[in-house]
């Protein structure tokens, strides 16, 4: 995994932070012990995992499981996501 520093501009959310990087949001979240959004000024750690993938449309975590051999389960405990969201990026491995 790849470790960087980011520091937060204005206007930045954390999903704008997880497009620009292409990290996932919760990725960002869980690293920065975050409970709400981000501050103009915020110095953020943003772990980069090892494989993520950038969820298209009509994909399901079933489609997914299996374009990459990885269970259900597994990506949604890696990304505890109860749903998907087109454009989000979610972790396939860690």
């Amino acid at each position: 995994m790849k470790k960087i520093f980011y520091r937060v501009k204005k206007g930045d959310t954390l999903i704008s932070i997880s497009r620009e990087l292409d990290v996932p949001v919760f990725s960002i979240i869980k690293n920065n012990y975050l409970s709400a959004e981000v501050q103009d000024g915020d110095m953020l750690v943003i772990v980069k995992p090892k494989k993520c993938y950038k969820v298209e449309p009509l994909d399901t975590f079933n489609s997914i499981s299996i374009k990459f051999d990885v269970e259900v389960e597994k990506l949604k405990s890696l990304n505890s996501l109860p749903f998907l969201f087109y454009g989000v990026n979610i972790v396939l491995e860690e």
